[in-house]
């Protein structure tokens, strides 16, 4: 029995040095990259003058970001993520212990996959460095790497990073991603310019967009947002009055954004010309138009 244990805690140890070894020395300078992540945005003019979307590039993929720092971001909004997504983030070391037990038991009492204990730390280095592979090596090298940014990074530069990361759905063949994008995306104003419905409608939608998609699924949407004002109330981080009257508002619009990927041989041909022009570094930076 005792050589077992001693054997599992040398696996163990074997395991986190090689993750280590691995991942340790990208971490830092991946997690940064991909935060600062953003779009060049192809634009054609009709011939009535307007410019009108036909796609994008960011860093050679097909993805629509726009990030932000963690200040530009009302803290109404981060605070609310943070609520809904990982109470404890302010206090775990990359790992809630007590997430996990939630969810299992959670699980367990569903007979089905109900619910996840992953922290926003884990989810982050899932979406940057793993898959959605659902095997427990992958699991494990999640909770390495989810220390390892806990040891590198502020708490403050993970929920930064996080929230330029979270995916937000699909513009035809083009992934949006990030709370900057996703307002610009369903509601065509910044960030700073969202009112409390809009901001309860971002954060539902963190859980899932396609389950919540406000133009395909508005009764759901609808629900999950007024269940995020509810909470937010519950928590007094907003007076009953407010949560009645944003849970009375309408769901945004669709925007009149082009949703199909124009002429791929020519989008091909621009991303040469940028790099011959700018360089591999212009198609990270981004945030321009061509």
């Amino acid at each position: 029995m005792l050589s077992t244990g001693i054997l599992i805690f040398i696996a163990g140890g074997y395991f986190v040095w090689s993750v280590d070894s691995e991942w340790g020395p990208i971490v830092e300078s991946r997690i940064t990259e991909q935060s600062n992540l953003s779009s060049i945005r192809i634009l054609a003019q009709d011939k009535t003058g307007q410019k009108k979307w036909i796609g994008a590039i960011t860093a050679g993929r097909l993805e629509e970001r726009m990030p932000v720092g963690l200040s530009d971001v009302p803290p109404l909004l981060t605070q609310t993520i943070v609520t809904l997504e990982d109470p404890r983030f302010l206090s775990h070391e990359g790992i809630d212990a007590f997430g996990i037990a939630r969810a299992m038991w959670a699980n367990i009492k569903a007979m089905r996959y109900a619910q996840g204990g992953s922290t926003i730390t884990q989810q982050l280095v899932k979406n940057v460095f793993l898959t959605n592979e659902k095997t427990i090596k992958r699991k494990l090298t999640e909770l390495v790497l989810a220390a390892l940014v806990e040891k590198n990074f502020s708490k403050d530069e993970i929920l930064e990073a996080y929230l330029n990361e979270i995916y937000y759905g699909q513009l035809g063949a083009y992934e949006v991603h990030g709370v900057g994008r996703a307002s610009n995306y369903y509601f065509g104003k910044p960030l700073g310019d969202l009112e409390l419905h809009e901001m309860a409608l971002i954060a539902a939608l963190a859980k899932g967009p396609g389950a919540y998609d406000p133009w395909r699924r508005p009764h759901k949407a609808t629900d999950r947002r007024n269940f995020v004002l509810r909470k937010l109330a519950e928590k007094n981080l907003i007076l009953q009055e407010e949560y009645v009257k944003a849970s009375m508002q309408a769901l945004p619009a669709k925007q009149n954004q082009r949703a199909k990927v124009k002429a791929p041989y020519l989008m091909d041909a621009l991303r040469s010309s940028l790099i011959k022009e700018r360089g591999e570094s212009a198609l990270i930076s981004g945030a321009f138009d061509v």
